[in-house]
């Protein structure tokens, strides 16, 4: 498993009045390749969903174009911005028949 503290950035506490506290959820073989299925983190305050995706991208092996996302349940773009409590899904594809 992968340590969560090693995830975050560490500029995102640098400053806390332009960080908000979000919370990552990752699904299927996501979870596997980033070694959680849940993230309590803060990123800066104008992180978008993509801009969040970025920092994982490397891990999950494809881009965000192949990937879902939600936030709060609801579908969301990439280019949704976060706001503090926000609960970003990130949902890997997948198939069917």
């Amino acid at each position: 498993m992968t340590d969560p503290q090693s995830l975050a950035d560490p500029t995102d506490l640098a400053n806390p009045v332009d960080s908000i506290p979000i919370t990552v959820l990752f699904f299927s073989f996501a979870a596997e390749r980033v070694g959680m299925h849940r993230l309590e983190r803060t990123v800066p305050r104008t992180t978008t969903v993509a801009r969040l995706f970025a920092e994982y991208a490397d891990q999950l092996g494809a881009g965000a174009d192949r990937f879902l996302f939600s936030v709060n349940e609801a579908w969301a773009p990439a280019t949704r911005e976060l706001h503090p409590g926000d609960v970003v899904a990130i949902i890997p594809p997948v198939a069917g028949g």
